[in-house]
């Protein structure tokens, strides 16, 4: 699994990420995203290619 603290590096050295899902409801916002090295590299499935790594923002409750 790729760390976040990777991920944070190669955004600032510009390495090219790609959002491969996202998902959102009441509790949570959950975006993918999977490196892409070279332009134009088709994206695989999950586990097939690059590490992915999941953001999770859990949503605060305002009751």
């Amino acid at each position: 699994m790729m760390s976040l603290e990777r991920v944070m590096n190669q955004l600032a050295a510009g390495h090219r990420l790609h959002r491969v899902s996202q998902h959102f409801d009441d509790l949570v916002h959950v975006v993918t995203v999977q490196h892409q090295r070279g332009h134009h590299q088709q994206l695989m499935e999950p586990g097939q290619g690059p590490p992915q790594v999941q953001f999770v923002v859990r949503r605060r409750s305002f009751s």
